[in-house]
């Protein structure tokens, strides 16, 4: 009889999924769903709910949310030709409908900033679609036709941007109709005045140096931070002549789509065409390691099929979990799925949307509760209440979880493995029900084959009486799965530990 063998496999840091088998990293897992990481507990992702009910109208392209001087939290809603907006009452009222006088298409995304503070007459909130002239609305909000007006007095603000930002006391609008490679920024203290004179801050730059047009940017820290397809620009405050001193920090990279990018408190994380990035102001350093292979794949056949599909894309923060959502297309025009990097312990996990309720938009819980996310259906959902649901024709209904292994091939890859046991290191609270099973293959192109170790997910496990789980399965490669469809407990697991005995080749 051959020798036992025995390999553990560790799983508490994050997904790596275009590795070869027995190439991942100790703590990587193969494959999650409806799974996260956070300081080592594998945990069940919080469920999808309707927060605000659809008001008609067309697909939304984007989210913006403010808390006025009175604690009141609005919400706005921006699609083609209608911007509409929700209050909070002690819950958010149907949206209602500002204004109907956009023009533009589907891959036009708003972009919002708010100006001032929460003072007395409340945030000027500044938006921009890139196809009409900026706009600004003021406080008491929506209880005026003039309240919601545009920003165009001044004869030289950018009448069609891409993006709007408030850095350090000044508007800064990033590409122009008239001339994508411009960066245009506000008089100080000022967002009505554009035209440049001795006396004042306002002015312009067009980044001729980048072969591509400005696509977005962000303040970072103390500096504000620029992108174009190819480049990255920093522009720090100076004053006088020159207002803002520019460098250019990278010129081998830079940003895929205007709503690919989140600033966070230490750094701006964003997807170029290649590869997933982190920018603290100096380089940008690559973090896709794991899932860039098999995300820009998807990505690339979207796009083949749907070729404005990557201007559809967006990202945003949820600060309480130190997660950033790149909701990407890959098997349509509109986002499908969301690779979301947790910057404190550098894990990746990847997320389905609903087929038929694709995502449109998203933004952090601040001041909501939980994030919202826009989807294809025109309603806006929460993402954090109505624990272990998913969205399923507009209702949420219980999924089961799982996180797998990474895949095992012990020191003789051609040898047929016989597992005999198994020792899952899995701390669960009491009545939490959960499955184990082993997946074995022959060769990493060929279907895994799932043999239940434990009855199923529904089955209670206890670590003491279920510590050593004999099994009776074989082939070259294998894997352990762990599954859950518990509703709202989390399940820790830390490795486990696989006894086999090696013998030759089939």
């Amino acid at each position: 009889m051959s020798e036992m063998k025995k390999t553990t496999l560790y799983l508490n840091k994050g997904v790596n999924r275009d590795s070869p088998p027995g190439a991942l990293e100790d703590g990587f897992a193969s494959d999650l769903r409806h799974m996260r990481f956070d300081d080592g507990v594998s945990f069940k992702m919080p469920g999808i709910t309707k927060y605000i009910a659809a008001v008609g109208g067309s697909q939304i392209n984007g989210l913006y949310s403010f808390a006025d001087h009175a604690g009141v939290i609005h919400l706005l809603q921006g699609e083609i030709a209608e911007m509409n907006i929700s209050a909070s009452a002690g819950a958010m009222t149907p949206f209602s409908g500002v204004t109907n006088t956009f023009t533009g298409a589907l891959k036009n995304r708003w972009s919002f900033a708010a100006w001032g503070a929460a003072g007395a007459t409340g945030l000027t909130i500044l938006m921009t679609n890139g196809v009409n002239p900026v706009q600004k609305l003021v406080h008491p909000y929506v209880t005026a036709a003039t309240d919601l007006t545009t920003m165009s007095a001044d004869g030289a603000c950018p009448t069609a941007a891409g993006v709007v930002r408030v850095y350090q006391r000044h508007v800064f609008l990033l590409g122009d109709a008239a001339n994508l490679n411009r960066v245009s920024w506000s008089d100080i203290d000022s967002y009505a005045t554009w035209t440049p004179t001795a006396a004042n801050d306002a002015g312009s730059i067009d980044l001729y140096e980048s072969k591509t047009p400005v696509v977005g940017g962000d303040t970072l820290k103390m500096m504000f931070v620029v992108y174009t397809g190819n480049q990255i620009h920093t522009f720090q405050y100076v004053g006088g002549t020159y207002v803002f001193a520019r460098q250019i920090a990278d010129y081998s990279t830079g940003l895929w789509s205007r709503d690919l990018l989140v600033s966070t408190e230490d750094a701006q994380f964003f997807m170029s065409p290649t590869n997933f990035y982190a920018f603290d102001g100096t380089r940008p350093q690559p973090i896709g390691k794991g899932i860039r292979k098999e995300v820009y794949a998807g990505i690339a056949h979207a796009i083949a099929s749907h070729s404005a599909s990557i201007d559809f894309s967006f990202a945003f923060h949820v600060r309480d979990k130190g997660e950033v959502w790149f909701c990407v297309p890959t098997n349509s025009a509109y986002p499908d799925l969301a690779c979301i990097f947790n910057y404190w312990n550098g894990a990746w996990s990847l997320e389905d949307f609903a087929a038929g309720s694709l995502a449109c938009a998203g933004i952090d819980q601040s001041p909501q509760t939980y994030p919202l996310i826009a989807l294809s259906d025109h309603g806006v959902y929460s993402l954090g209440n109505g624990e272990n649901k998913a969205l399923v024709a507009g209702d949420a209904t219980a999924y089961t979880g799982y996180i797998d292994t990474p895949e095992f091939e012990g020191d003789e890859p051609e040898a047929v493995k016989h597992i005999l046991k198994i020792v899952p290191d899995v701390t669960v609270a009491s009545g939490i029900n959960i499955g184990v099973r082993v997946g074995t293959r022959d060769t990493k192109n060929s279907a895994i084959t799932w043999t239940p170790a434990l009855t199923s997910a529904a089955t209670a496990f206890d670590p003491d009486v279920d510590k050593h789980i004999d099994v009776r399965v074989s082939g070259r490669l294998g894997r352990v799965r762990i599954e859950t469809s518990a509703l709202t407990s989390p399940f820790q697991v830390n490795k486990v530990s696989i006894y086999y005995v090696q013998e030759g080749d089939r």
